[in-house]
């Protein structure tokens, strides 16, 4: 089943807002996800193509990040 992750921090954001304390933003699954899923952190997709487990996604400069949790 096609599935959809989005944290989108920047339309949160208002001018004159310390913008530190969302740049921690992130998606984190700690059990299995699968092929399917599409991530979407601040407008930037990342989608899933096989299945993983423990894993965090979070805003980059060109997209989003993936780091394995151990």
């Amino acid at each position: 089943v096609p599935t959809s992750l989005e944290i989108d921090w920047l339309q949160l954001v208002k001018a004159g807002d310390d913008v530190s304390r969302f740049l921690s933003a992130a998606v984190v699954i700690r059990g299995d996800a699968f092929a399917g899923t599409t991530i979407t952190v601040n407008g930037a997709k990342f989608p899933l193509r096989e299945s993983m487990r423990g894993v965090q996604f979070s805003g980059a400069d060109r997209g989003v990040s993936l780091v394995q949790l151990h």
